[in-house]
């Protein structure tokens, strides 16, 4: 019997370990850009202290394009669910 060797058991596995990597690739073309805006809205207040209080940074001018890209990043990002 062919399909009970080592290697057509090794087969099927990796046949369902790629499944089930592949089940979780985003079914929407923009989740992944949801994702991405969703996690920059988290991650961006963390830049603001650097921007203000480091002049050799920038300084104040580039505040309004920091607030301004984290709004866009929270309402873009703003249906998008983190999995547990």
């Amino acid at each position: 019997m062919p399909d009970s060797s080592p290697i057509h058991r090794e087969l099927r596995r990796s046949r369902a370990r790629l499944g089930a990597v592949v089940s979780r690739v985003p079914d929407r073309p923009h989740a992944v850009l949801e994702a991405g805006a969703f996690w920059l809205a988290v991650a961006l207040p963390a830049a603001y202290l650097p921007v203000v209080a480091v002049p050799a940074v920038g300084g104040s001018e580039f505040v309004p394009g920091l607030l301004a890209l984290h709004a866009l990043c929270v309402v873009l990002g703003s249906d998008h669910t983190p999995a547990a």
